[in-house]
């Protein structure tokens, strides 16, 4: 069963649910929108992948398709009846945001596989811009 909003601010207030780093009000009808970090991995190309942690001053242009891992801003920890699962969101409809499965007592950061899909189009990734959305369910009956 998919938490409404109500619920999920009254699994915040209780603390069953943590959420570091977000605004109460931006939470939906049954979802939270996560924002992404200024902590970035590239991903270079070539025979191995090599990766690289960076963190942004500011704006970095994804090129055409390319792709890395972001983090969200915010720190999630999820109680072991609950689990959740990350969606892209309509802000970001240039940019593939990889769906993801946060399982029963998930805690930390939420990395995020990003990908440019366009030909030609760079995408402007912006420190603290909504990134995807976070839906929690109950695991169980």
């Amino acid at each position: 069963m998919v938490l409404d909003g109500l619920a999920i601010l009254e699994k915040l207030r209780k603390g069953d649910i943590e959420i570091r780093g977000f605004a109460r009000e931006t939470v939906r009808a049954a979802s939270v929108p996560l924002t992404l970090d200024d902590r970035y991995i590239f991903q270079k190309s070539g025979i191995f992948v090599e990766e690289e942690m960076v963190t942004l001053g500011g704006p970095y242009m994804l090129k055409a398709r390319e792709s890395g891992v972001g983090l969200t801003r915010e720190f999630i920890r999820l109680p072991t009846d609950l689990c959740g699962v990350i969606y892209d969101i309509g802000e970001t409809s240039r940019l593939q945001v990889g769906t993801r499965f946060l399982p029963p007592g998930y805690e930390g950061n939420v990395p995020l596989k990003l990908y440019n899909p366009g030909d030609f189009e760079e995408i402007c990734l912006d420190p603290g811009m909504p990134i995807c959305e976070l839906v929690i369910m109950r695991c169980g009956e």
